[in-house]
């Protein structure tokens, strides 16, 4: 596993990457499918895909994609380029065009997706236009950009694959991780114990570029379909996410991190 600076995080575990954010303070994430190798091929899943089900099915190219497909025999295990799309779970005051709709996936920028294949859902071009018509960004070929306006109160959020159906294996692979919010009018004291009824603690702080992995740890390598982005995906984890604050304040830290077996790359700003 790498990071996205030279100075981010050395090692990468599940829960992924942490994304911290204030209240009321707008994020804006660029969300990019980095589940490629070092020649620019994509990567195949970690896990095995049912090609039977209703899911993504790239394979059935723009009039085939989104559905079930039918095969004259009982196929293999799905081996193509791994479709993604982030969901933030108990994100307050999104638009539909940043909350991660699960037939608005998209295929890594790869050099050898194959001829026929479907490199975006349904929905991509309808919330990309969406997307630019609200922020002035453009979506292009293996990544897209959402925007949180974080209006929730101080909670443990947390952000997720969504593509359809694929979430469970995408989930599997590595892409989950803390969307954290801090502050609001009862700040972070709002955050309660539902066994107790007692102020309860939210995890972090999140891990920030310098950090090193902890010494008595012992260091295991694994294999995620997904690599991580610039503000925040899976074959490695192969997510890569760049983040931006829409707002600026003293004090601020942008923390950015990539995952290259994980297939993201993430950014968070506190």
């Amino acid at each position: 596993m790498t990071a996205a600076s030279e100075r981010g995080l050395l090692l990468h575990n599940a829960p992924s990457l942490t994304n911290e954010a204030k209240y009321n303070g707008p994020v804006r994430i660029k969300w990019i499918n980095d589940l490629m190798d070092d020649h620019g091929n994509y990567l195949p899943h970690l896990l095995p895909v049912d090609q039977t089900l209703h899911w993504a099915n790239p394979p059935g190219g723009t009039a085939g994609r989104d559905r079930r497909p039918t095969f004259p025999s009982t196929p293999g295990s799905y081996t193509g380029p791994i479709p993604i799309v982030t969901h933030v779970h108990g994100a307050v005051g999104v638009g539909d065009e940043s909350d991660g709709y699960a037939e608005a996936w998209y295929l890594p920028a790869a050099g050898n997706i194959p001829a026929g294949y479907a490199t975006e859902g349904t929905w991509y071009n309808f919330f990309a236009g969406k997307a630019a018509s609200k922020f002035d960004v453009t979506w292009g070929h293996g990544f897209a950009t959402f925007q949180y306006p974080n209006l929730g109160r101080a909670s443990a959020d947390w952000y997720h694959d969504h593509t359809l159906g694929m979430t469970r294996l995408n989930v599997y692979a590595g892409p989950a991780g803390f969307y954290i919010i801090r502050g609001g009018p009862a700040g972070d004291d709002a955050v309660l114990d539902s066994r107790t009824g007692t102020t309860a603690v939210l995890p972090g702080p999140a891990p920030k570029e310098n950090d090193k992995y902890p010494p008595n740890k012992r260091i295991t390598k694994s294999r995620s379909p997904f690599r991580t982005a610039r503000s925040t995906g899976m074959a490695r984890s192969s997510i890569r996410t760049r983040v931006s604050s829409l707002t600026r304040s003293p004090g601020r830290i942008f923390r950015t991190a990539t995952s290259r077996r994980s297939g993201i790359r993430s950014s968070s700003a506190t």
